[in-house]
């Protein structure tokens, strides 16, 4: 999915609003649902990745379209600031000198061969049972990642196997669309 320019706006706009409420605990304003257009309402897999002055600050989404992307990207956002264990909550002070990105997933198909792993234009997601993790593409493609460190990763991050965990491992990649700030 190719988002037009307005689109990509309205999604950048309305995940800088959700994190500057739930920060400030205003209430949410609905003038901008006018603008919730039908790419906007597709259900759709997305993360919301948070920086600060180049580095990651907090990065959360739905690893499948479980939501209308307009509505997944506002409780990504929120829980890119607040909720990712790796990081202590976004406070106000930050606000103006973060950097949000969007990563829409386009494309999500299970692993067939290995060299399907080896290509830097997708991004790998690992399931385990009910917990699943992923390393978005352009993560990837920075060339500090190989595929088993990548894949060491993601294994860390769902946590330890479980008994009857290592027989439903799951592995897909996936292609995406991604949206940043200037």
């Amino acid at each position: 999915m190719k988002l037009a320019p307005a689109e990509q706006k309205t999604l950048m706009s309305l995940a800088r609003e959700a994190i500057r409420l739930a920060v400030s605990g205003g209430a949410p304003d609905a003038s901008w649902k006018n603008q919730i257009t039908g790419g906007l309402k597709e259900q759709c897999a997305v993360f919301v990745s948070i920086y600060k002055e180049n580095a990651l600050r907090g990065s959360m989404g739905y690893a499948l379209p479980v939501l209308p992307l307009w509505k997944a990207v506002g409780e990504c956002a929120i829980y890119a600031a607040f909720r990712d264990p790796r990081f202590s909550p976004l406070i106000a002070e930050e606000l103006d000198a973060v950097t949000l990105e969007i990563t829409v997933v386009t494309a999500i198909k299970p692993v067939e061969q290995s060299a399907d792993l080896s290509s830097g234009a997708r991004g790998i997601m690992l399931k385990r049972g009910f917990r699943q993790a992923a390393m978005l593409p352009h993560v990837l493609k920075t060339g500090a990642w190989s595929t088993s460190n990548a894949l060491a990763r993601l294994s860390r991050q769902i946590g330890p196997i479980e008994e009857g965990d290592a027989e439903r491992d799951m592995l897909k990649i996936f292609s995406a669309e991604v949206y940043r700030e200037s």
